[in-house]
């Protein structure tokens, strides 16, 4: 049966471009590191850049549609993150001078294809410089494009502008490895440090607890963490030492650079006399 065009005309699905930003961000041209953080106001990825000088940030426009998208913007809002000591990193007051956007006209992207978008930086916000930034990139900021889905036209993420402090955790090698009986702080990690620049170090004040369910407990002293095994005596012996560990994380006083490393010793049991 051949149905009546304006018929037709109604089912036939609506041409549209559908936008959406796809692959790595690019940071003057180049991928940078990507460092994971847990809590302290980030949890999530952490793009670290190489060097101080941002002029670029570019990213793929990937068209998924049925038409060609053009004449549409790129935004680029950076933020800069306000640094809080050992409660790691809070969103800045909206508005300059701490947040800062920059546009650029979007690349012509066909159906089913791919292409490079790129951003002008003139400045990074507050005083510039080395510390953490959340930049949040959309791709058809100002909705010019008919899009049937606009959620995905976003992309967040992380950065560190890299600083000249440093600092260092290091696990104690060998693992130490006690019997799960001992009751005496054992050093699991040390901090390291550039000469005068003392981090922020927290230790999780968690309850450690050990891979087969023992308990300890963590302290720091002179840039050296310990674990305290609490003695409980377990009836079964175990065939491999049971693991157990504190996570120690250490942000150099600009905020500018923060290392995690979960600490660990290795504990033995065996069946009491």
């Amino acid at each position: 049966m051949r149905l009546p065009l304006v018929t037709l005309l109604l089912v036939m699905p609506a041409c549209t471009a559908e936008l959406a930003p796809s692959g790595p961000k690019l940071y003057n041209g180049a991928v940078a590191a990507v460092q994971h953080v847990e809590g302290f106001g980030i949890d999530d990825d952490v793009d670290v850049l190489p060097t101080a000088a941002l002029a670029t940030v570019a990213v793929g426009v990937q068209n998924t549609g049925r038409a060609t998208a053009s004449g549409y913007l790129l935004s680029d809002t950076i933020e800069r993150m306000i640094f809080q000591g050992a409660r790691g990193w809070a969103p800045p007051q909206p508005g300059p001078p701490y947040v800062l956007t920059y546009t650029a006209p979007g690349p012509s992207v066909a159906p089913g294809a791919t292409a490079p978008g790129s951003i002008p930086i003139s400045a990074l916000p507050g005083n510039g410089g080395c510390g953490l930034y959340r930049e949040t990139l959309v791709v058809d900021s100002t909705d010019v494009v008919s899009e049937s889905d606009e959620r995905d036209n976003q992309l967040r993420r992380f950065f560190f502008v890299p600083t000249t402090q440093w600092v260092n955790i290091t696990q104690t090698q060998p693992i130490p490895t006690v019997d799960h009986h001992h009751q005496a702080a054992v050093p699991v990690c040390t901090i390291t440090y550039s000469p005068g620049d003392v981090p922020v170090v927290n230790v999780s004040a968690a309850p450690i607890v050990g891979s087969a369910g023992s308990t300890g407990a963590a302290t720091l002293a002179a840039d050296v963490v310990s674990i305290t095994p609490n003695g409980k005596t377990h009836q079964v012996e175990l065939p491999n030492p049971e693991v157990m560990g504190v996570k120690v994380t250490a942000i150099t006083p600009d905020g500018c650079m923060v290392k995690q490393q979960t600490c660990t010793l290795n504990l033995t049991h065996h069946t009491p006399p």
